[in-house]
């Protein structure tokens, strides 16, 4: 049974698309955002073959499962799937990696050859998995939590040629994932069906959203080559002006009441999770009156920072 299902669209997925369109097409970084962003989405799109594989197959034990959890024990952490049960966790591990693999135990690489023959090597998948197994058992020994924390990796392409040399974790594909879980099993439950309660509940609650860093920042792309203010949500052109207590399009004449809300998330995305009001006054390109307008309107909360107030887009105010 899902408990928590993933999202269809990540902030990492939303923070790179807000920023490829700000961004201009020659920019030396865009080919690489836009690679970013392709991976993203084929890693989203194969965890959600995985849900859809786990919402419609039944298994002969007690189980829940949590997608995409985000969790801190000895350091920070993310799990694409974690099967619970009262006999011990599974972590499943998605790639999407097409082509022939090759896996060796005492390699730090995964070999893959293309169709076309070109050759790539990544970091091994496994040294990934028991990393985020390891602190899965640190995260349950701080939590007073006793079950045995098992992994596998899961290859979405069922036509991926898999060559894994003699490796102590499991890896299937996508179509035989369910078989596999099937085999999976313990006679002997651990827990009690409260205490099996109790670590769901110690999960969901340890869970935290991930608001990755700044655009700007992770690529160190500079602020002004950032295309600036408020977006049409008509012809998806930028500079809407500020018009008796709405945005109006100079190109296509549109008007739309909340048009800053989407500008605001961009910066937020691209720069910081504060602002200042002459920062926002520049970003949105509108008065002093119309910033104090929309921080009035939209309860933004503030600090005062050196006698200058400092606005929080992440909270309370969720964009």
């Amino acid at each position: 049974m899902i408990l928590k299902y993933l999202s269809e669209k990540s902030t990492e997925i939303s923070a790179l698309e807000s920023a490829l369109e700000r961004l201009n097409p020659h920019h030396s970084s865009y080919a690489y955002l836009e690679q970013t962003l392709y991976r993203k989405k084929s890693g989203i799109a194969g965890e959600l073959q995985l849900q859809k594989l786990l919402n419609t197959k039944t298994l002969l034990y007690d189980n829940f499962i949590l997608f995409d959890l985000h969790l801190f024990s000895s350091g920070l952490f993310q799990i694409d799937c974690l099967l619970v049960t009262r006999s011990f966790v599974l972590v499943l591990e998605m790639k999407n990696i097409a082509g022939s693999i090759v896996i060796h135990p005492t390699s730090h690489n995964l070999e893959r050859t293309r169709s076309d023959g070109q050759v790539n090597y990544m970091r091994n998948p496994f040294y990934q998995l028991r990393e985020t197994m390891d602190l899965l058992e640190d995260f349950f020994l701080m939590n007073g939590i006793n079950l045995p924390v098992k992994g596998v990796l899961v290859f979405r392409d069922a036509n991926s040629a898999l060559n894994v040399k003699e490796n102590s974790l499991p890896s299937v594909t996508l179509p035989d994932l369910h078989g596999f879980l099937r085999r999976t099993k313990s006679n002997e439950n651990l827990l009690t069906p409260e205490a099996f309660i109790n670590v769901i509940d110690s999960l969901l609650t340890k869970h935290f959203c991930y608001i990755p860093k700044p655009i700007s920042e992770r690529f160190d792309i500079p602020k002004k080559d950032f295309t600036i203010g408020v977006k049409c949500p008509n012809c998806l052109k930028f500079g809407m002006k500020r018009l008796h207590g709405t945005w109006m399009c100079v190109d296509c004449k549109n008007f739309h009441r909340t048009a800053h809300i989407s500008a605001l998330l961009d910066y937020q995305f691209l720069f910081s999770k504060t602002i200042s009001r002459i920062e926002m006054e520049k970003f949105l390109q509108c008065g002093t009156s119309t910033a104090r307008t929309i921080v009035k309107n939209e309860k933004i909360h503030y600090e005062v920072q050196k006698n200058k107030k400092i606005y929080q887009l992440n909270s309370p105010y969720h964009l």
